[in-house]
């Protein structure tokens, strides 16, 4: 039997369960976009010959460019995936608006069942600059899950030669929306800020006073407030995005000194 549909069907069922089933799924799309998708139609030049952009907003512009270009493939194996194992009977079809979330998994009949919402992180930026900074209240607790893959730069290689690079997703989860949103809230509660009229405001660290937050609220990184790294309270889904953000940071650490740009900002 298809393991979604046992899941869907089943009216004790958490959104947990629906997490660990897009968890394994992930990962295993991952693996396919490793082995094919990256190293033949997202690979290019080294940079003495193809050089990336090197101002600010160029830099940001081509990791966007990447980032959605492997949420689309790995949505894309997924899907494939999916219909191994459950036939015709679901799809993970494309959002047409572009607001949250970036997918939804619909039955034959087009009945929405899952949303799930893509973030790829560059290991290699230390901005970390991937936000997931949906308004809480447009947030689905029951159906709404949050897909995370850390990526890097890796060498390409022909005849022992060095002759180009690509992406490659070294971390993926799947975590229940509801889990994070809950954590981004209080972490941005414990920091004296507030949401108002669906605006978030912090206070400032030069006047003491709130101010319209400059784009931190949801970064993937600050997620979890620091001292709640080791509450008891956690739930299933946020102690699998902290094995994640691990993950990433270890590899951001292995490629620049520059510690103090993915030091936690509390």
């Amino acid at each position: 039997m298809c393991r979604l549909a046992a899941i869907l069907g089943d009216p004790d069922t958490d959104i947990d369960a629906l997490a660990v089933f897009f968890d394994d799924l992930l990962r295993r799309a991952v693996e396919g976009l490793n082995a094919e998708f990256s190293p033949n139609r997202l690979c290019k030049a080294t940079r003495d010959v193809e050089p990336l952009p090197i101002a600010k907003r160029s830099l940001s512009s081509y990791r966007t460019r990447i980032g959605t270009t492997l949420e689309y493939a790995l949505s894309t194996e997924m899907d494939r995936l999916l219909g191994i194992e459950c036939g015709d009977a679901y799809h993970i079809t494309f959002v047409w608006w572009n607001t949250y979330p970036d997918f939804i998994v619909r039955d034959r009949n087009m009945t929405p069942l899952v949303r799930i919402e893509m973030k790829a992180v560059d290991a290699y930026s230390v901005e970390l600059a991937a936000s997931f900074d949906a308004p809480t209240h447009e947030i689905k607790p029951e159906i709404d899950l949050v897909g995370l893959v850390g990526w890097h730069e890796a060498p390409m290689e022909c005849d022992g030669v060095v002759v180009g690079e690509r992406p490659h997703v070294f971390a993926s989860t799947v975590v229940p929306a509801a889990a994070l949103s809950h954590e981004r809230d209080i972490n941005l509660v414990m920091r004296k800020g507030v949401i108002q009229d669906g605006i978030v405001y912090v206070v400032s660290t030069k006047t003491g006073k709130l101010t319209k937050d400059p784009g931190n609220y949801g970064k993937i990184r600050r997620i979890v407030h620091l001292s709640r790294r080791d509450a008891d309270d956690l739930s299933p889904g946020i102690r699998r995005y902290q094995e994640f953000i691990q993950k990433v940071l270890a590899h951001t650490l292995a490629h620049t000194e520059a510690t103090d740009d993915i030091t936690e900002a509390e």
